[in-house]
């Protein structure tokens, strides 16, 4: 018909019910509708007063629902099947609560305005917009078949019932309002989907987006998952006692916290924004892809991770801490102001560069486990008590300090180079069987402890060495320039290979100076304190001046191009000596063996004391 149709009492019965009013009202006041197992339709528009429940095999509204009279109270469906549609031009549903102990299929874009909306489960392939103080999700939404789109205003979203909860839209979903789970695990799928309000429960969630994750505010749940193929945005602290997983690119909108208890962190995808991200788990956290990349962080943590994974480049502007950190590539961390900081392990059979604008320090060991391919630290450098070791070359092209004992190790023939200064009162041992080459001074400013190049390879000074305690030089010296070798604490001063290039050597200690093999330089210079040792034959073509007393380990010749001068004597034994000068010959103290000496002064006048053994002299 065309007027108005009231219900003022109850009806039961067991036979189809069909209401329609095509101009009127059909209008509800408060009561009770059963049809057992038989449908109920109303196709017009319902206005509702008090508090209505239709019970049935199915219900179907084909029209608006209007429960803004006073003392509505409600709609309450109970079927096997309910239907909404919304007529043309009309405003909705409207209720102050709303019950669907039914699965609804929307026949229209729909939309319900109620104190409280329960749901047991929705289809259809049409828009819902709920505006409500509580929306509690009892069923699938989409399920069957999926909504073009949700949209959700409440003071809470609820998934209490069940074990497991799925909403699917083929367009966006958008949630303003917190969201609590404790159902086990709920699935979102759809286009966009974002949350404005928190979402937290004992539950767990699964977000596969097309487009846009949005995860507004923080989030406390058993474990996340954000999927699809689409993008992520964080913008508030994730803790959850399981794992979390990004396995799109995420944005980071503010600054992120994320906690996972002991499980795993994985980010399969980029994460790049211009903010601070800080990792804490007690498992293992994961970047297959660049972090920063794009738009870099402002700054990463990972020391609460007990194992950091990075398959990629890592850039922020301000500083980044490590723990526990393994190469899953080779990779290149960049800071374009703060530094970086190693407080855990690095292993990986992977080259690993540094290029921090602040410092680049290591306070445990590297390569320990697995061995490093290479290191490349491209500003200053700080080393505590710490080994690290490549199968490569390692770089340091900025100051490096000393803090601790450090030993530095290639196990090929990688070149160790330092081109910056090595201050510190630590001590540094050097291992390869390539080059270490010293392009600048050690111990200039801050006396090293020691320094120890080893047996195999090469070592290359083109600057001064300054320690407190003890140099050896295990490997064959270069000069790349003049050198003066100090130890300030009476250190022995050791070089047990042989000592070459076109440049004067000094070195000053008051400990023991040992030459374990030949020399040939272009001077030489010890000074007054300590002593010298010779196991091989000695050559300059310049000068050389011994200020303190040698002793021979061996039967060779002492040449000079210029004057030859012991200050402090010589201690032959029972060793040959052989003394050639191409200057004047001096010797200030004994000359003491019982070998046979040969001596070649370039000078007349000189006077030598040799005592045993036969010597003579040649002009």
């Amino acid at each position: 018909g065309s007027g108005d149709i009231v219900f003022t009492d109850a009806i039961t019965g067991s036979h189809e019910l069909a209401v329609e009013s095509a101009t009127g009202t059909i209008e509800l006041q408060g009561v009770a509708i059963d049809t057992s197992s038989a449908a109920q339709s109303y196709q017009g528009a319902l206005r509702l007063a008090g508090s209505n429940t239709l019970r049935g095999g199915s219900v179907s509204l084909g029209g608006t629902v209007d429960a803004t009279v006073a003392g509505a109270d409600g709609l309450r469906i109970e079927a096997a099947a309910a239907r909404a549609r919304r007529g043309p031009g009309g405003a909705g549903v409207a209720l102050p609560s709303s019950e669907a102990q039914a699965p609804i299929t929307l026949q229209q874009d729909t939309s319900i305005a109620a104190v409280a909306v329960q749901l047991d489960s929705v289809d259809g392939a049409y828009a819902l917009d709920i505006t409500s103080t509580t929306v509690d999700f009892r069923g699938d939404i989409g399920g069957t078949t999926a909504l073009s789109r949700l949209s959700s205003t409440s003071g809470e979203h609820r998934f209490n019932t069940g074990t497991a909860r799925r909403i699917e839209t083929t367009g966006d979903q958008h949630y303003s309002g917190p969201m609590r789970i404790d159902t086990a695990n709920v699935t979102l799928v759809g286009d966009d989907i974002g949350f404005t309000g928190i979402v937290h429960g004992s539950g767990a969630l699964t977000v596969t987006a097309a487009g846009t994750a949005g995860l507004g505010s923080r989030v406390s749940l058993a474990a996340l998952t954000v999927d699809g193929a689409g993008s992520t945005t964080l913008g508030g602290n994730v803790n959850t006692g399981g794992a979390q997983r990004y396995g799109n690119a995420v944005t980071l909108t503010g600054n992120v916290a994320l906690d996972a208890g002991s499980a795993g962190i994985h980010f399969a995808d980029t994460v790049d924004g211009p903010h601070a991200l800080t990792v804490s788990t007690s498992g293992t956290t994961r970047f297959d892809a660049a972090v920063g990349g794009t738009a870099a962080l402002s700054s990463l943590g990972t020391t609460g991770s007990a194992t950091t994974v990075l398959g990629a480049d890592v850039r922020t502007t301000n500083s980044q801490i490590h723990g526990r950190l393994t190469l899953g590539a080779d990779l290149t961390l960049t800071t374009t102001v703060g530094q970086v900081q190693f407080f855990g392990t690095v292993d990986g059979a992977h080259a690993l560069a540094v290029d921090a604008a602040g410092t680049t320090s290591f306070a445990a060991a590297v390569g320990g486990t697995q061995a490093l391919a290479s290191l490349d630290v491209a500003r200053g450098a700080s080393l505590g008590n710490v080994s690290l070791t490549t199968t490569g070359a390692q770089r340091w092209r900025g100051a490096l300090t000393m803090g601790g004992t450090a030993t530095l190790t290639s196990t090929g023939t990688g070149t160790l180079r330092f081109d910056g200064a090595i201050d510190g009162p630590g001590a540094l041992t050097v291992n390869t069987a390539g080059a270490s080459e010293f392009n600048a001074a050690v111990g200039a400013t801050q006396a090293r402890a020691s320094l120890g190049p080893d047996a195999a390879g090469s070592t290359i000074l083109p600057a001064d060495v300054r320690t407190s305690g003890a140099q050896t030089f295990r490997d064959a010296v270069t000069l790349a320039a003049d050198t003066t070798l100090t130890s300030t604490g009476a250190g022995a001063v050791n070089l047990a290979a042989t000592v070459t290039g076109a440049h004067a050597l000094t070195v000053a200690t008051a400990g023991v100076t040992s030459f374990g093999a030949a020399l040939d330089v272009a001077s030489l210079t010890t000074d007054a304190n300590g002593g010298t040792t010779l196991a091989a034959g000695v050559r300059t073509s310049g000068a050389m001046s011994f200020g303190d007393r040698v002793t021979l380990g061996g039967s060779f010749a002492i040449e000079s191009g210029g004057a030859l001068g012991f200050a402090g004597g010589i201690s032959a034994g029972g060793h040959a000596l052989t003394l050639r000068a191409g200057g004047a010959l001096t010797v200030g103290n004994t000359v003491t063996g019982s070998g046979a000496g040969v001596i070649e002064p370039g000078a007349v006048g000189t006077s030598l004391g040799i005592a045993g053994g036969a010597a003579r002299l040649q002009q």
